[in-house]
């Protein structure tokens, strides 16, 4: 039912006049490490218009997303995919795949394109695909983007929970025993 949103469909359509739109998944390493740098540099493009930087304007970060890649164990939960209108990639998305569950991760796109909505092409065919492939859950993980709220089917809240260290329990407790 998703697949069948309006803005789904309008978007694919503006996209489509570029040429077919495909999406590769990067079946390699090597193949995934070539094609990295067009993640980096859609996303650094993308940011530059906010007033928050990119995150992989740092070399630390870029290599992080290297380092996922070239890991040989938690290489097979790595999903990294390009989205091509004709011979042009208008998105991208680096994310996992892991016990049935689609992660979305870290999205971007061309953001000359982003009149046309590759933003929402890029999670029309990975929604799809995920599907396709056998995946029981597509989490959209934390975050208070618009297009989370309208595409999730189940929101989950996050919680963090503190506690005084023990130590400090334990004395309060006593100076309430000892009054």
């Amino acid at each position: 039912e998703l697949l069948k949103k309006e803005s789904l469909r309008r978007h694919e359509k503006k996209v489509s006049k570029l040429g077919p739109i495909r999406m590769d998944r990067m079946s390699t390493q090597e193949a995934a490490l070539k094609w990295l740098p067009v993640l980096f540099d859609q996303h650094i493009a993308r940011w530059r218009m906010t007033p928050t930087p990119s995150l992989f304007e740092s070399e630390a970060h870029r290599r992080f997303y290297e380092q996922l890649v070239v890991n040989d164990i938690l290489w097979p939960m790595v999903d990294f995919r390009l989205v091509y209108a004709g011979d042009r990639v208008v998105a991208t998305h680096f994310g996992f795949f892991h016990d049935q569950r689609f992660i979305w991760y870290k999205p971007s796109f061309d953001p000359e394109l982003a009149n046309l909505g590759p933003g929402e092409v890029l999670l029309k065919y990975l929604i799809a695909a995920a599907a396709d492939e056998g995946a029981r859950e597509f989490d959209f993980t934390r975050g208070g983007e618009g297009f989370k709220q309208r595409f999730a089917t189940v929101n989950r809240n996050n919680y963090v929970i503190t506690r005084r260290p023990l130590l400090q329990r334990l004395r309060s407790a006593a100076g309430r025993v000892r009054r």
